[in-house]
């Protein structure tokens, strides 16, 4: 008997382990997409880069729709960090209270509870995300996920260190 269970289960996770999962469906953006309005974004560290201007973005994204989902949720308003947002490269000269120099933020991205900020690496982190996201984009169609790992299509070495500030 204990030969006939542990066959089956054998079985069953070969079989299970062969199979791809479940695939997320990757929405497409819209045809009309318009860009987030990034006036009152404000960051210390080279505006220009494009990395920095996909932050931007991302942060006026986020805004917006905390904006609007803070208050349904909680009854409150939402408030951006005052702190200050930081790209920080190795040439920077201030950042956030939770980092003496480049080295503290170098291949992360954090918020600082010290002074309200939040602070990212844009000289390896956010590039070296963006070189992944488009390899990952450019030889698959839908990304697949790792259920053991818990990688992502966009994540890399670099990226899934952890640190706590």
């Amino acid at each position: 008997m204990f030969k006939i269970v542990m066959s089956s289960a054998a079985t069953v996770m070969l079989v299970a382990g062969c199979g791809e999962g479940v695939k997320p469906e990757v929405p497409s953006p819209s045809a009309g997409a318009v860009k987030p309005d990034t006036s009152s974004i404000t960051i210390e560290g080279d505006s220009s880069e494009a990395v920095n201007k996909l932050a931007i973005e991302a942060i006026a994204d986020l805004q917006t729709y905390w904006s609007e989902e803070f208050p349904k949720l909680y009854g409150q308003d939402y408030k951006p960090v005052e702190g200050g947002l930081y790209a920080l490269t190795p040439d920077s000269e201030s950042g956030p209270a939770c980092a003496d120099d480049y080295g503290d933020v170098e291949g992360n991205a954090f918020y600082c509870k010290l002074d309200d900020s939040v602070a990212w690496d844009a000289a390896g982190l956010l590039p070296d995300l963006q070189k992944t996201c488009r390899r990952s984009t450019a030889t698959s169609s839908s990304p697949s996920f790792s259920r053991t790992s818990g990688a992502t299509p966009c994540s890399s070495d670099r990226a899934s260190s952890t640190r706590t500030n």
